[in-house]
């Protein structure tokens, strides 16, 4: 069990309070600058603005994480994603609350949230072409199918700010998330060079690494090896981690996944100055 167990009220804390500021935000930006960052998407269905939004929501839970080093568990996941879509909730209310019609009444005087809501969702029109120029016309009720797209988006977002977390080291320890504190990569000119290099990072000699960490080329390269130096900020323990690329077809770097490593540093052994750039 972790032992900041009991500050897990935390994570929700934070992700309301984030919540809150996100919808607020989306809100703002709508009424100053007439874009509605919620409603924004990709080919029609793909929601981007609501993965957004929903990371924006849950952001504060990777904030108490970070600051009170809690590890998070799968409650934490649920919390999170059920922050994540209240901050939908908001952004819907928000608007609610605060439209003003024509003659300056106010909209929740007239109607009820429910019907506000009906009225949102099926009487909106969809753009689609260059600039979104061309009008199709209301939505009608496959509105509640974009609506629930957009629920799904929320979630996933909120749920993304899970995994993030999930995905940072922590020292078992002293219980405190590692700290990043240098990065660096090198270049390798063929990825029989970069194999090199691989078999000399995991020779178990230091000065083979040390010396592997140093090896880089220059021009046009075909694979190129990611470095970056962790250490917790209490006993000082410290790792690098190892990302490899290789060029694609489309002369663009891609992740090898299957030689991502991980390798850790003796304490009598100073790798700092070797990622000065």
């Amino acid at each position: 069990m972790n032992r900041n167990d009991g500050l897990h009220i935390q994570i929700i804390a934070f992700a309301l309070l984030t919540s809150v500021l996100t919808a607020l935000a989306n809100l703002l930006v709508e009424n100053w600058f007439g874009i509605n960052v919620f409603s924004f998407g990709l080919w029609f269905i793909l929601p981007v603005g609501a993965v957004i939004v929903g990371m924006g929501g849950a952001s504060g839970g990777f904030l108490a994480c970070k600051y009170f080093n809690i590890k998070p568990n799968w409650l934490d996941a649920l919390a999170l994603a059920v922050i994540a879509a209240f901050t939908m909730y908001l952004i819907y209310y928000l608007g609610y609350i605060t439209l003003l019609l024509e003659d300056g009444s106010k909209a929740s005087d007239l109607v009820d949230f429910g019907t506000y809501l009906d009225v949102i969702v099926t009487k909106s029109h969809m753009r689609i072409g260059r600039a979104l120029q061309n009008d199709t016309g209301e939505v009608g009720n496959f509105g509640y199918l974009l609506l629930a797209i957009k629920f799904v988006g929320v979630l996933l977002g909120g749920f993304a700010i899970f995994a993030n977390l999930k995905s940072l080291a922590m020292c078992e320890k002293c219980g405190v998330y590692y700290k990043k504190i240098a990065s660096k990569e090198t270049s390798h000119a063929t990825t029989n060079d970069a194999q090199a290099v691989y078999e000399k990072m995991n020779s178990g000699s230091i000065d083979d690494y040390k010396e592997a960490l140093q090896t880089t080329a220059k021009g046009d390269c075909e694979a190129k090896i990611k470095f970056t130096l962790m250490r917790c900020p209490k006993c000082k323990d410290e790792y690098i981690s190892e990302e490899f690329f290789v060029k694609g077809k489309d002369k663009n770097f891609v992740a090898v996944a299957g030689l991502t490593g991980k390798t850790n540093i003796p304490k009598d052994s100073d790798f700092q100055p070797l990622f000065q750039k």
